[in-house]
């Protein structure tokens, strides 16, 4: 019992800094969502922006006006910009191949406003 009673500060101390980080992460996470419910899409077609509901899809998506599939998810960056993900590069590429991508740039993956 001698070791215990020696290492009992630091037990204390260990409990309580354990106690204080549980209760900043729940403090913290309380009423923020990680992700909304909804995804922006912009046509590369039209220009136009949608909110779809969040849902397992493959891109392009079915444009809710038009049903064409050239819905790409886009968002926002600090400069107020829309921009497509990187990763939608070679399908960017591909929709402008085939003279349907009329907004996005292919290279810096801008969304260019509507007309």
């Amino acid at each position: 019992m001698p070791t215990l009673k020696a290492n009992a500060g630091k037990i204390a101390l260990i409990v309580v800094l354990l106690l204080a980080a549980g209760t900043v992460f729940l403090l913290w996470g309380r009423g923020h969502s990680p992700r909304s419910g909804k995804v922006q899409m912009v046509c590369v077609a039209t220009g136009k922006t949608f909110w779809l509901e969040r849902a397992p899809r493959i891109p392009p998506v079915a444009n809710p006006e038009t049903g064409q599939k050239t819905l790409l998810p886009c968002y926002q960056k600090a400069d107020g910009k829309l921009y497509v993900d990187a990763r939608y590069r070679g399908l960017i590429r591909q929709l402008q191949a085939d003279g349907v991508n009329q907004f996005v740039d292919p290279d810096t993956l801008l969304v260019r406003a509507e007309p």
